[in-house]
């Protein structure tokens, strides 16, 4: 059985998701290799949504009279 990989490049200070068994297989490799770290990545619980802050009211401009 052959398995083909995507091919891409991975840079610095990157974090992969590791969804599928390969990806996991992969990543386990390079941080037993030394060449990355395990990272865990956390949602917040709550999130806050932030209140309107009232904005400045529209300036009228007025309408510009054309002289022949």
């Amino acid at each position: 059985m052959l398995v083909v990989m995507p091919q891409k490049s991975i840079k610095k200070d990157e974090i992969i998701e590791c969804k599928e068994k390969w990806q996991v297989e992969l990543a386990n490799s390079l941080v037993a290799s030394g060449l990355a770290m395990e990272c865990k990545t956390v949602a917040p619980k709550e999130t806050k949504k932030a209140d309107k802050k009232p904005s400045a009211p529209k300036v009228k401009r007025k309408k510009s009279v054309k002289k022949d």
